[in-house]
């Protein structure tokens, strides 16, 4: 995870960047639930409906996204329509999640420990696979 920008303090999130969304988004939902429960619960279709926390919410997205990403974004009113653009954009479709899904099993699959490589070394890479898993929500 090179590359990788920390907000600058509790008021400000991790900037969200091409390559990063995966740790960026359970960062973010982290952040988002510290501000306000309601603001993560916010997604849910009652909750949407009531728009509660909605603004805070999508102020906290609009600030944790790099200028170019937040082109994608700058239009939406809502916090579920910025999050579903964001998680197109960068888990892409049902069928795209499936593919990236399938690449990630093969290199689990094949994952060996190469001999200079310590054992936590290799448990990163393990975890990177499981958490990109878990990111597509697997």
């Amino acid at each position: 995870m090179d590359g990788i920008r920390e907000g600058n303090s509790t008021s400000r999130p991790l900037l969200l960047d091409e390559g990063n969304y995966g740790y960026w988004k359970s960062r973010m939902e982290a952040f988002l639930m510290s501000l306000d429960m309601r603001s993560w619960r916010a997604w849910t279709k009652d909750e949407d409906d009531a728009a509660v926390g909605n603004s805070g919410a999508l102020n906290a997205l609009f600030i944790a996204v790099d200028p170019n990403i937040f082109k994608l974004i700058n239009t939406c009113k809502s916090t579920k329509d910025a999050s579903d653009i964001l998680e197109v954009a960068f888990e892409g479709t049902s069928k795209v999640k499936i593919s990236r899904l399938q690449i990630l099993t093969s290199q689990f699959e094949v994952l060996q420990m190469d001999e200079d490589e310590t054992i936590v070394e290799f448990n990163v890479c393990v975890l990177d696979i499981a958490n990109e898993s878990d990111a597509l929500g697997e």
